[in-house]
C-alpha cells in the first residue's frame, strides 16, 4: 500500500523528467550504465570511510537508475532487467566497500551480499514462470520495498557506519523475504501448469 502511494507521487516526476533526458538524447541505458559506474564510485568512496561524498554519489546512482528504468519500460524494455541486475551488483560493491574500509564488517557483508544473490537467482526464475504466463504484478511492489529498505539501509549505513552490521543484516532479511515472495508465487504458478 505505501509503496503505490509512493509510486503514484514519484512517477510522474520521473517520467517528465526521464522524457525530458530522452527528449536530450540521452538513452535509458547510458542512465542505467551511469548509474553501475557512480555506484562503483560510491562504493571506492566508502572503503576510503568517505561516507558522506559515499552517500551522494550511492544517491545519484539510484537516481539514474529510477530515470533509465522508467523511461525505459515503456522505449527499451530490456532496460528494466539490465536496471535490475546493476541495482544488485551496485549493492553488492557498497557492501564489498563498507567490509574494505573495515574489515570487522566482512561477515555481514557477506550475508548480504548472499541475501542479493538468492534475492537475483530467486527473481530469475519468477521471470522464467512469468514468461511462460501472465505478469503477476504483486512481486513488483515485493521488489521496490526491498529496493526501499535496502537503500534505506545504506543511507542509514552512510550517517551511521557504525551501525552498519545490523543495518546490512536488516538489508538482507528484507532481500530473503522477497526472494521467498518471488519463489512462493513461481511455484505457485509452475503448480497451475
Amino acid at each position: 500500500m505505501f509503496d503505490e502511494i509512493l509510486r503514484k507521487s514519484i512517477d510522474p516526476v520521473l517520467e517528465k523528467v526521464a522524457t525530458q533526458l530522452s527528449g536530450a538524447g540521452i538513452r535509458p541505458g547510458w542512465l542505467i550504465a551511469g548509474s553501475l559506474l557512480l555506484g562503483t564510485g560510491a562504493a571506492a568512496l566508502l572503503a576510503r570511510h568517505s561516507y558522506i561524498f559515499g552517500l551522494v554519489v550511492f544517491t545519484l546512482s539510484r537516481i539514474c537508475a529510477l530515470l533509465g528504468r522508467g523511461r525505459g519500460r515503456k522505449d527499451h524494455p530490456a532496460s528494466a532487467y539490465f536496471g535490475f541486475a546493476f541495482d544488485l551488483i551496485v549493492y553488492g560493491l557498497l557492501a564489498f566497500g563498507f567490509a574494505l574500509g573495515d574489515p570487522s564488517r566482512a561477515l555481514a557483508s557477506s550475508f548480504l551480499m548472499l541475501a542479493l544473490v538468492v534475492l537475483a537467482a530467486s527473481t530469475l526464475a519468477f521471470a522464467q514462470i512469468s514468461v511462460q504466463r501472465a505478469p503477476v504484478s504483486h512481486n513488483r511492489s515485493a521488489a521496490s520495498l526491498t529496493g526501499a529498505i535496502i537503500f534505506a539501509a545504506f543511507t542509514l549505513a552512510c550517517l551511521e557506519p557504525n551501525q552498519f552490521s545490523l543495518l546490512a543484516y536488516t538489508g538482507g532479511l528484507a532481500s530473503f523475504a522477497a526472494a521467498g515472495s518471488y519463489i512462493a508465487t513461481a511455484l505457485a504458478r509452475a503448480d497451475q501448469s
